[in-house]
């Protein structure tokens, strides 16, 4: 916020004159530092480490029918969804304030 007095008063007198404090301008401080730390809601780290391990499962299961033969293109959606949800996890976690 500017305050600005063309006849050089200083802002305190000027806020003084419609009958406010410079502390009128401002939040309390209290909500400052709410609003400063306020976070998003996050997934809880049991249940990150919990999705992590069944798309690791399914990675596994898909490894060994690989081992064994079977086509790449028999197991390409899901191999792609488990890697696409194990990313996410790890870029939530790493975005985290």
């Amino acid at each position: 916020m500017l305050i600005y007095c063309f006849a050089g008063c200083g802002a305190a007198e000027v806020v003084a004159a419609v009958g406010l404090d410079l502390a009128d301008l401002f939040p309390p401080r209290q909500a400052q530092l709410t609003n400063t730390f306020r976070r998003a809601p996050r997934i809880p780290a049991s249940d990150a480490l919990l999705m992590v391990e069944n798309e690791s499962l399914v990675v596994v299961f898909i490894a060994e029918a690989l081992a064994k033969g079977e086509p790449v293109e028999t197991h390409r959606e899901e191999l792609l969804r488990a890697a696409a949800r194990i990313a996410a996890v790890r870029r939530a976690w790493m975005e985290r304030p």
